[in-house]
């Protein structure tokens, strides 16, 4: 019994020192995991912040949407940020996917109704990946034809020319602004990373703008994080 009471300590010790080594691995594997999702976005702004197009609300024949220009093939996710003005809404809205805002054609629509929205939130709309969508143009919008005034959501957006290949369109015509979205496209794992190679060593001088220069780094911090979890094993081992 004595020899159980001496032991609890210890035990107790070791089992936080695992916690810890887990919780650092997990945190790591889900910043990685994070930031190669997020390396799939492409070509667009996303800063939620500056947006000041709220007041126009999706209703009747009034619909809101945007062009942009697909940068890489398999063009499979379109993130809008929307508003639902801090109320309930009720009435279904329609996201549609099309060519250009000329063309008949539709490539995706999804219906979805104005209560599900959240306030200043991101919302995804994922479709079968288009495999030739490089440097096309595609147009993006929403309509509710039974929505009405003081029961309708919006778009996030900003006023001026924050995105240069293409427009926000308000109605049939195009906007002085853009709309708070990003674009997402399928891509390996390897793909992924040598887009972040290249967005590292972009317009930087020197050694800044070698990729080795960061590989190397990343090497020593693997080795760092090694020697890390070596040490924190024996820990456990010889308490």
């Amino acid at each position: 019994m004595i020899f159980i009471k001496q032991q609890l300590p210890l035990f107790k010790k070791q089992i936080y020192i695992l916690i810890f080594i887990m919780l650092l691995g997990g945190g790591l594997a889900l910043i990685l995991a994070k930031g190669l999702d997020l390396l799939g976005y492409e070509g667009q702004i996303v800063n939620a912040e500056i947006l000041n197009l709220d007041e126009l609300e999706i209703q009747g024949d009034f619909i809101i949407g945007q062009t942009f220009v697909a940068p890489r093939d398999n063009l499979q996710r379109i993130d809008v940020v929307l508003r639902n003005y801090g109320r309930k809404n009720t009435h279904d809205v329609t996201f549609y996917l099309k060519p250009s805002p000329d063309s008949a054609e539709v490539l995706y629509q999804e219906t979805f109704n104005a209560s599900t929205v959240g306030n200043n939130q991101w919302r995804t709309f994922e479709f079968p990946p288009l495999p030739d969508s490089a440097g096309k143009t595609f147009f993006f919008y929403f309509a509710s034809p039974d929505s009405i005034g003081g029961d309708a959501i919006s778009v996030g957006g900003a006023t001026g020319d924050f995105y240069d290949e293409g427009n926000a369109y308000l109605i049939l015509g195009p906007a002085e602004g853009d709309l708070a979205f990003r674009t997402h496209y399928g891509l390996s794992p390897a793909e992924k990373l040598t887009i972040l190679g290249q967005r590292i060593v972009e317009d930087k001088p020197s050694i800044w703008g070698d990729i080795r220069f960061y590989i190397l780094l990343l090497i020593l911090y693997g080795l760092f994080m090694i020697r890390v979890f070596a040490q924190l094993c024996k820990l456990v081992q010889s308490e």
